[in-house]
């Protein structure tokens, strides 16, 4: 077998004719675009002859597409293409094929991703590799990019690592009135918890130690940042989807610290000029916000029934 003893310089050759057969106009006709999806998406240059090795090859070929190939690792690497023009110009080509409704994703992520689009798009099972590309060719990976933003977690080379990082109420700006609000959102919670304890034999999730806090900044558009339409700006509200988010990994719930800051009613900027400094306005306040920290928490808990019983509780 022959050795290439220049790797590095083999692949910054390949990237510049990856590049010229993509976006030459003379060289279309060839279909080198979608030659090369195929490829990435089926491990065949034509789909047919894919379909045909499915029946055969079964799981081990979804864990061969699933491993990086030299296509793809030229293609998602900012060394051997530095403004990712290849990997922009296969996404067109996944568009046009696909449709502009279609949104590259893991298999394992379609459900997840189908129920964050909505109904106008739909989720496209590709494998990972082809994912790496279409991340610098402006397709996010919607649940890694989500979970990096909440959780910290790396979703895969995009840089963006530690963009959301956790920290508990002692830490807030104002940490004494985040201590006392998250404490009594927990006190309301754990009271409709309490039976879902006392029936599993196991005890409440949500504590003082489970819930830590985000930094907003870090969170704008990111739930819907994909997919965000100017009709629908999804980061200026503040739904459960912006506001809180569940932690199947680690067991704790992360909460949008907005909670500290948002305005509970239309005339709170009215009540705080006029009521301010006073003691039991102030505690008001805190009650609300601790309210409505709970319902966040409880919208995201794994027994839904906790959420029923918390607004029947009428904290």
């Amino acid at each position: 077998r022959p050795r290439v003893s220049d790797v590095d310089a083999l692949k910054r050759e390949c990237s510049r004719v990856i590049q010229e057969v993509l976006i030459d106009a003379s060289q279309m006709h060839k279909d080198f675009g979608g030659r090369l999806l195929s490829r990435l998406l089926y491990g065949h240059d034509v789909p047919e002859e894919a379909a045909a090795s499915a029946l055969h090859d079964g799981a081990d070929k979804q864990r061969q597409l699933d491993r990086p190939c030299l296509e793809s690792e030229i293609m998602s690497s900012p060394s051997y293409d530095p403004v990712g023009i290849s990997a922009r110009a296969l996404s067109t080509r996944f568009r046009r094929q696909f449709g502009h409704e279609a949104y590259p994703c893991l298999e394992d992520d379609v459900p997840y991703v189908r129920s964050r689009i909505g109904p106008h798009r739909v989720p496209v099972a590709v494998p990972r590799r082809l994912l790496d590309v279409f991340r610098r060719g402006g397709y996010h990976a919607l649940r890694g990019t989500e979970e990096e933003a909440w959780f910290g977690m790396d979703p895969g080379g995009s840089g963006l690592v530690g963009r959301g990082v956790a920290y508990p109420a002692s830490e807030a700006s104002d940490p004494q009135m985040a201590t006392n609000v998250l404490k009594a959102a927990v006190s309301f919670v754990q009271v409709a918890e309490s039976v879902t304890a006392v029936t599993s034999g196991k005890g409440p999730l949500i504590t003082f130690e489970t819930v830590a806090f985000v930094r907003k900044e870090g969170l704008t558009g990111m739930s819907v940042s994909p997919l965000s339409s100017p009709s629908n700006p999804a980061a200026s509200s503040f739904s459960n989807e912006y506001m809180c988010r569940y932690n199947e990994r680690d067991g704790r719930f992360y909460v949008n610290d907005a909670i500290f800051t948002m305005p509970l009613s239309g005339n709170d900027a009215a009540a705080s000029s006029s009521d301010n400094g006073n003691a039991q306005e102030e505690g008001k306040d805190l009650l609300r916000r601790a309210y409505m920290l709970g319902m966040y928490l409880v919208q995201r808990h794994p027994d839904p029934g906790v959420m029923v019983r918390y607004v029947l509780s009428g904290k």
